[in-house]
């Protein structure tokens, strides 16, 4: 298995990491190879060709049948091809577990004639390719003319043992991530500024890395400090879902968000946008509210119901760790997982 560093900040080392505590690592012997890491240049080139060392070595090995690479888009996909290209030079069976939430935008708007050719032919080198949502599946058919290669296989989450309450003063809405654009986290702020005129005891915290100084510039400029709470990445997440009451993601675009399933199963309703895999995790007024990405007034309103109502909150609360539970348990995505391992190592 290859992907970034497990203890990376992002998606693709939270889901191998809720891998690593499922029954998949018990029932394979799997070889886990960080190609990415945080750092500098360096640092990470000196990774990657450490990568492909110890990767040709053990597909030198018989007993290696079967490679599971996770990659995202952009530069992630490039890095990721060289281990496809490997892997079949060796004749190893390859799955690629494309994660992240632009990969549609990487080949359609920002890669020319050459490069989506490329891109084609290494998905084309997969014996499965793993989406993490329908939407997903369709999008990536698109790209490929190779019939029952795209699979889809949710993201899964080691569920917490309890869902904490704790008695706080004030309404705590929580927003974890990169904050950057994309994410929404400005659209949210301008919300936050509407907000807080009708509910003035509420407070946000807005965790994560990306554009950490804008963020804090735009808050003090918009008078918006008493307000808002801006960490920076936090390696404790439980302790923020544990103490929120509503969670907040107005992303652009997403593959599964990690972070919706993990403020689900701390039983959080969620206001987040109808965009890639979240409407599969988010169902619109029984576990959360869905909007359109940019629509900062429609934000406002869902999240002012849900502030004003502890009924509503407690309603879909719940309804979001049930359906967590039922459906994004690691072990029961780990067991498809297991399930397509066993498809290509019979083959």
């Amino acid at each position: 298995m290859l992907g970034t560093a497990r203890d990376v900040r992002g998606g693709i080392s939270s889901v191998v990491n809720a891998y690593f505590s499922s029954e998949l690592i018990k029932d394979y012997e799997i070889i886990y190879i960080a190609t990415h890491v945080d750092g500098g240049k360096l640092r990470k080139l000196l990774i990657f060709f450490k990568a492909i060392i110890s990767s040709i070595r053990y597909l030198f090995s018989s007993k290696i049948k079967l490679v599971h690479i996770h990659s995202a888009s952009r530069a992630s996909f490039y890095r990721k091809s060289v281990f496809v290209i490997l892997s079949k030079v060796f004749r190893k069976k390859v799955i690629i577990h494309i994660h992240g939430g632009g990969f549609n935008i990487f080949y359609h708007n920002e890669s020319g004639t050459i490069k989506r050719k490329y891109i084609k032919n290494i998905l084309c080198l997969a014996d499965i390719i793993i989406a993490l949502s329908d939407q997903w599946k369709k999008d990536i058919e698109t790209i490929i003319s190779k019939e029952h290669v795209v699979r889809v296989v949710n993201n899964g989450i080691v569920l917490p043992l309890v869902k904490h309450t704790i008695e706080v003063k004030n309404l705590i809405i929580l927003m974890m991530g990169r904050l950057g654009e994309k994410k929404g986290v400005f659209d949210l702020i301008k919300a936050i500024e509407k907000i807080v005129r009708v509910v003035p005891t509420v407070q946000f915290i807005l965790a994560g890395d990306g554009d950490i100084d804008k963020v804090k510039k735009i808050v003090q400029e918009k008078e918006l400090s008493e307000y808002i709470s801006v960490p920076g990445w936090v390696s404790n997440g439980s302790e923020y879902y544990s103490n929120a009451d509503i969670y907040v993601l107005p992303s652009y675009n997403e593959g599964l968000p990690m972070s919706i399933l993990e403020a689900s199963s701390y039983g959080l309703p969620v206001v987040s946008t109808s965009v890639g895999g979240i409407p599969e995790i988010i169902e619109d007024g029984l576990n959360g509210f869905l909007v359109e990405p940019g629509d900062i007034n429609a934000l406002e309103e869902r999240l002012l119901s849900l502030i004003e109502s502890p009924e509503l909150r407690r309603k879909m609360g719940n309804a979001a760790h049930e359906k967590v539970k039922d459906k994004f348990n690691i072990n029961h995505i780990a067991g498809q997982i297991s399930k397509l391992y066993e498809e290509l190592l019979h083959q």
